[in-house]
Parts: structure tokens; C-alpha cells; sequence
């Protein structure tokens, strides 16, 4: 695999269910240079990148 580098900015919400848990929802668009000459491919790559995110937490 090659090496890549990608720049996403990424808006959220996080909220508290109760005294413990926690959820958090996020969504970013942006950009990813993937570096795949260094691997032996002809070209490296370019393109957009979505980022989607779900996390549940506990805190204790």
C-alpha cells in the first residue's frame, strides 16, 4: 500500500445519554494525495474524501 496524506476538515456533535454514556456524529470533506509512486506505480493520485463518523462512549 502506499503511503498517502489526507486533509479533512470534520464538523461534529457530541452529546451525553445519561450519566455515562456518550455519542458522537461527524461529517468532513476534503482532500487525499495518495503517493503511490514510491510503490512503483507510473503516477501518484489525487482525489476528494468524504469522512464520515458514529462513536459510542462510555465514560467510568
Amino acid at each position: 500500500m502506499a503511503d498517502q496524506i489526507s486533509i479533512i476538515p470534520t464538523w461534529g456533535i457530541r452529546r451525553n445519554i445519561g450519566n455515562h454514556f456518550t455519542y458522537e456524529t461527524g461529517i468532513g470533506i476534503g482532500y487525499r494525495y495518495i503517493f503511490a509512486r514510491s510503490v512503483g506505480y507510473l503516477d501518484n493520485e489525487s482525489e476528494g474524501a468524504l469522512n464520515l463518523h458514529l462513536r459510542i462512549g462510555y465514560k467510568f
